[in-house]
């Protein structure tokens, strides 16, 4: 993945996901699906995709000079020129000093980004001036995690055992202390910088094993440091793209830009799908409404159950109206998943296949309700209750 038009030696298809997936299947995986799919030096990626105010960026960057030390420096310094590889994934590079130091500066910009916000109201960047400098508040409470010791918890017995060395999570949805697959925000991979091409490969093995948990998830960001380096990576169904490195003393206003970006931004541009919520379900098995997001949810209140039987809610055009200024929407209720193997493609269609009823026919008993073809399935469906 080093260069842009360098291709990865195609294989055979993936491994199955009803096995317990190594981490050698999952980078075999990741080399099948990136190859001509990954591109890197992407020029003006990172503005693009984060297009936040001038004076808010210069507001934020005031107030972190006035705090850092001028010969301040990132705490990566690589000790080790090793890589090793393990179903455990253990070959991130041995450090000076432990991953948690390397989310003090990010932890930095975000209690600055949030110190400066006073607004009680979600407003946007564009409302900020400079007579009185007002941020929204954050669309995504998040929490910067030093993980490299252990892996992520999953309700899938079959998931991977890798550990990203730093996860941005959501304090909504913390519980004990323990960080779940479901509620990985945005990976960081740490790295000296001559192996950012592994540091690359295992941020799209955690962005793969993230999206195979998360199925309200469209795309995806991730972060390679390597020492003073930062690379943003953005990963969607039809492959990756990587920006082109900076230096974060040098450019020190692209670091903050990402940051606050992902933290004000809503959902919808950090790649969750805005048309698909989670339910919850009483002890008799009745849906609570309303369905949330699913980063609201504790991980362990959504997990009572395995995915297959966690229920969703979606809204889809209706049919006949998708080319209309305002498509009609219809409403869902995905109640039983037939198949979920392929969640966690990065490139592909990713297809899923529920049951599904109309929401409108949820008042009916069980055995009248319509069973609807799936918004997101390709096959006929049948109710795997009905003989119940």
């Amino acid at each position: 993945m080093a260069d842009n038009n360098t291709p990865i030696r195609h294989h055979s298809h993936l491994f199955s996901s009803h096995a317990n997936a190594t981490v050698e299947d999952v980078d075999k995986a990741v080399k099948i699906e990136m190859q001509n799919s990954a591109f890197v030096n992407t020029p003006h990626l990172i503005d693009t995709l984060f297009d936040i105010a001038d004076d808010v960026m210069e507001a934020i960057h005031k107030r972190l000079v006035q705090q850092c030390s001028p010969d301040w420096e990132p705490p990566l310094t690589p000790s080790s020129s090793s890589d090793t590889s393990s179903d455990h994934d253990t070959e991130s590079d041995d450090l000076d000093a432990p991953e948690s130091a390397t989310s003090d500066p990010i932890e930095l910009v975000q209690d600055d980004t949030s110190s400066i916000g006073t607004s009680s109201t979600r407003r946007t960047f564009d409302q900020a001036t400079d007579a009185g400098l007002v941020l929204p508040r954050p669309h995504i409470d998040m929490v910067w995690r030093d993980e490299h010791n252990k892996s992520p918890k999953s309700a899938n017995p079959l998931i991977s055992d890798m550990r990203p060395d730093i996860v941005a999570t959501f304090k909504s949805a913390q519980v004990d202390s323990e960080v779940w697959w479901r509620t990985v925000h945005i990976p960081l991979e740490v790295k000296r910088p001559a192996n950012v091409d592994a540091a690359a490969t295992q941020l799209l093995r955690y962005v793969r094993q993230a999206l195979r948990t998360q199925h309200d998830r469209r795309f995806m960001y991730g972060l390679v440091f390597a020492k003073r380096s930062i690379i943003l990576w953005h990963v969607d169904r039809s492959g990756a793209l990587a920006s082109e490195a900076f230096d974060v003393h040098r450019e020190p206003d692209k670091f903050i830009k990402i940051v606050a970006g992902l933290m004000y931004m809503n959902p919808e541009r950090l790649g969750w799908d805005p048309t698909m919520k989670m339910y919850l379900k009483t002890p008799d098995g009745d849906l609570v409404e309303p369905p949330l997001p699913s980063y609201f949810i504790e991980p362990t209140r959504a997990n009572s159950v395995d995915d297959y039987d966690t229920p969703w809610q979606v809204f889809v055009n209706k049919p006949g109206t998708e080319d209309e200024d305002d498509p009609e929407m219809e409403e869902f209720v995905l109640f039983h998943a037939l198949s979920l193997a392929r969640s966690e493609v990065i490139k592909g269609r990713a297809t899923r296949v529920w049951c599904a009823w109309k929401k409108a026919d949820m008042h009916l008993p069980r055995t009248n309700r319509h069973l609807a073809d799936s918004p997101r399935s390709t096959h006929p469906l049948t109710d795997p209750a009905a003989d119940d």
